[in-house]
């Protein structure tokens, strides 16, 4: 893990793509209290030492960007440490429909050890639209954004600080994961991070990757642009999803990490774009 202090009172804790848990997540010291951005997994633990090495002051909110287990799991951690869990409404629902039962066995799978007296807890709080948080001298605005990656997924945004914590809405430099069942919505997700771009940000913080600039996001959203694309095309003239797979040229992005997302993502992106004409 990677601490990485962007301005004063705004810190990064990046995974580094990691080929177990690449998963990146970050907090905001604000004079009145923590701001924690997503629960980090199986390292809250070791995050939370982190932030007390910085800061007594007490963890105020955890923010989950979205339901995704490796942004949720750890939960229980910041639960017991005081704070507030906001997620989008949308988020919230998910996790209270089937999210506790899906971390247990993800964990059993991940790593049995850390699954023994696992207690997934949901977020405590859910908003609609945009929540703002004025906290000391920081302003924070969450903003749900989805559906893209998610149907809940939501960014924070400091506007004096001209930073932007996205979560999974950017995979920065690594092939994304699109799941049937958290509503992965491609086209959306580009017009989300079309919006994104026209903002006033310098900094980025994705869901996974480095450290990343405008430059970065663009360059993700034309890869999902180039990735779709390229599939609407071959259904159109017809293509068996096997075709689609043999056929998807994806080599310009051959440095990016996480290839082994590839074929689950051709074929929920088929299954998209078979029956919808966007």
């Amino acid at each position: 893990m990677n601490l990485v202090s962007i301005t004063e009172g705004v810190y990064a804790y990046l995974g580094e793509n990691d080929p177990h848990d690449g998963t990146n997540a970050g907090f905001i010291v604000t004079g009145e209290g923590v701001v924690v951005i997503d629960s980090h997994f199986v390292w809250a633990a070791d995050l939370v030492r982190v932030i007390r090495g910085i800061t007594s002051e007490p963890i105020k909110f955890l923010v989950n960007t979205h339901m995704h287990v490796d942004h949720t799991t750890g939960n229980q951690v910041w639960q017991k440490e005081g704070a507030t869990i906001v997620a989008s409404e949308v988020t919230r629902l998910n996790l209270e429909d089937w999210g506790p039962q899906h971390s247990i066995n993800f964990m059993r799978e991940f790593d049995p050890a850390k699954a023994q007296g696992l207690q997934p807890v949901n977020p405590h709080l859910g908003f609609s639209g945009e929540m703002v948080l004025n906290m000391g001298n920081k302003h924070l605005r969450l903003v749900h954004a989805g559906p893209g990656h998610t149907a809940g997924d939501v960014y924070v945004f400091l506007p004096h600080e001209r930073i932007i914590f996205t979560g999974d809405l950017l995979f920065s430099h690594n092939h994304c994961v699109f799941k049937p069942y958290s509503h992965t919505n491609p086209g959306n997700w580009v017009r989300v991070i079309d919006r994104i771009l026209d903002m006033p940000v310098d900094t980025i913080v994705p869901g996974h990757g480095p450290l990343s600039t405008k430059a970065d996001l663009k360059a993700f959203r034309d890869y999902l642009v180039d990735f779709t694309g390229q599939v609407k095309a071959m259904i159109a003239q017809g293509k068996t999803l096997d075709e689609v797979r043999k056929g998807l040229d994806l080599s310009k992005y051959s440095h990016w990490h996480h290839q082994e997302f590839i074929p689950e993502n051709i074929e929920m992106c088929y299954r998209i774009y078979k029956h919808t004409r966007e």
